[in-house]
């Protein structure tokens, strides 16, 4: 799976209950160049509450629910900023990036001016592999005061995705200086080290993020991958099993539990593997779980069911660039009577 995915979080395919229809046009008419009208004092406290309020659902993976109330309350403020921005990190954490770069824009326009419109525009960015677009918003919410730790993060991953290695690192390595303990920068390091295939030195540092923060899911999953690409499989199973552990709403699309189950498996535990996978798979599918579900029946014989899973691996990278298109349809079984199979 993408570390860079498990840093920054994985948005999931699908929600319930999205009701949002969108929003009416804002800034239009005759008014539009005088800019925002400003909330009165009591509108502006109702927005912060239903911003607030929206968080608490974001942070619950319910985005449908979040969006719907954002829409309600916008209905009666259209030009409240934080209301805006808090419809722009619902559609961001849905993963709706080109809906959420709209939104953030908006809320900008509109008067949010402290950084925040510009920093999750580029974390948005980064979700959506767009590397190189996202250096400028991160670059601008840094300078406006916005996230530090995630801006720095974030600035970091955007030069490690354009292969600015070294820059990337010296980054990190500033920030650290500046805030020794910031968890998110320690992963973002260790997340560099992996990359260079350095997993001593990325232990190092998810050790220190571990010691930082002993409940940090995020980081507890990152060091059982550096343990586990050192082949010390014991060890990564008690730090899987703890990242597991620690899991919460807002380690949505983490799923730790399928890094365990792979971990298992190479420890010889492949039915204890097989095991989690199923009990966990059916309210939390993902293609990785899958995948290594397939790998884990494959591993014990049972072809009829694996070759199914198996094909799983054709819909994400590397196996999904590496893919041929010979322009043809992909035999399902059918009867091939007078026909050329390739």
């Amino acid at each position: 799976m993408s570390l860079l995915k498990r840093l920054f979080g994985s948005a999931p395919k699908s929600d319930a209950q999205d009701k949002a229809a969108g929003v009416a046009a804002i800034g239009q008419g005759k008014d539009a160049s005088r800019g925002p009208a400003p909330l009165a004092a009591s509108a502006e406290n109702d927005a912060e509450r239903t911003a607030s309020e929206a968080q608490a659902r974001i942070a619950a993976g319910r985005f449908g629910d979040a969006l719907a109330l954002v829409d309600a309350a916008l209905q009666a403020a259209p030009g409240a900023p934080a209301l805006l921005l808090a419809r722009a990190r619902a559609l961001a954490a849905w993963g709706r990036v080109g809906e959420a770069q709209d939104a953030f824009l908006q809320a900008e326009a509109m008067g949010a001016r402290n950084g925040e419109p510009q920093l999750q525009r580029g974390l948005a960015l980064l979700r959506a592999g767009r590397a190189e677009d996202a250096l400028r918003p991160l670059e601008e919410a840094l300078a406006a005061g916005a996230g530090w730790s995630a801006a720095q993060c974030g600035i970091a991953s955007s030069l490690t995705g354009q292969r600015r290695l070294d820059e990337a690192r010296h980054r990190l390595a500033e920030a650290l200086r500046e805030r020794p303990d910031d968890v998110g920068c320690l992963i973002a390091l260790g997340n560099l080290m992996l990359g260079k295939a350095d997993h001593a030195a990325a232990e190092t540092q998810f050790r220190r993020a571990v010691a930082v923060a002993e409940s940090s899911a995020v980081a507890w999953l990152h060091l059982g991958v550096a343990l586990d690409r050192q082949g010390r499989l014991a060890e990564a199973v008690e730090a899987f099993e703890r990242a597991v552990r620690f899991e919460s709403p807002a380690d949505e699309g983490l799923d730790s539990f399928v890094n365990l189950s792979v971990a298992l498996r190479d420890a010889g535990c492949t039915q204890e593997a097989i095991e989690l996978l199923e009990a966990n798979l059916p309210l939390r599918p993902s293609v990785h779980g899958y995948r290594a579900y397939a790998t884990a029946l494959l591993t014990l014989g049972r072809l009829d069911v694996a070759w199914r899973y198996y094909a799983y691996r054709w819909v994400d990278e590397p196996q999904l660039s590496l893919r041929p298109d010979f322009g043809r349809p992909v035999w399902t079984g059918q009867d091939l009577q007078g026909k050329t199979i390739l």
